[in-house]
């Protein structure tokens, strides 16, 4: 933006976001003072929501400057984009998510996985917070098991985190909190 005028004045800009096919549109607006003779570069920046469904969106910048004071040259400013939305994941299996089982023993995690944009990209096992796993999933809708064994009594904490091919995670990861007693037969001194 240049000011060719014989004043300062102030100039603001609007920054328009809408999806076509709902009536949702997110504005960002910004003003800056710019003296006369003064070029003067705007950025706006926008994030869109979370909750934003998916789907492409327009984007549109207006420029807003006072009557008689500004010149401004504007190309058109046109950006179209897709929206992601994180997976989701449930608990399959076991459904308990407080299973107790014995030291030794093995235990299938299932868990299942929901892209709403169809671009599933796999999911991170961990084993209190410690990622022991990765394995790839794709399309809309899947699952995805992990077999442990716990060698030792204690309580154990099993996460299974979702995510797209854009790296984005689910909200919540499933969660199992594991207790594991001693074998048959172990004896356990305290």
């Amino acid at each position: 933006i240049e000011n060719r005028g014989d004043k300062t004045g102030t100039v603001g800009a609007t920054l328009g976001i809408k999806n076509p096919s709902d009536s949702k549109k997110y504005l960002e607006q910004k003003t800056e003072e710019i003296e006369r003779s003064q070029q003067e570069t705007l950025t706006l920046r926008y994030t869109i929501p979370d909750d934003a469904s998916s789907g492409t969106y327009d984007v549109t910048v207006d420029l807003h400057p006072p009557r008689g004071t500004f010149s401004f040259d504007t190309t058109g400013f046109s950006k179209t984009f897709d929206v992601n939305r994180p997976p989701s994941s449930s608990v399959n299996n076991p459904t308990d998510t407080s299973p107790t089982m014995k030291a030794g023993q093995g235990v299938t995690f299932t868990v299942g996985a929901n892209d709403p944009d169809g671009d599933l990209g796999g999911v991170d096992w961990y084993v209190d917070g410690s990622r022991v796993d990765t394995n790839r999933l794709s399309g809309s809708d899947g699952e995805d098991s992990f077999r442990r064994s716990f060698s030792s009594p204690g309580t154990y904490i099993v996460e299974a985190d979702v995510f797209d091919d854009s790296r984005s995670y689910n909200d919540k990861a499933a969660k199992w909190t594991v207790e594991v007693d001693p074998r048959e037969g172990d004896l356990e001194v305290t």
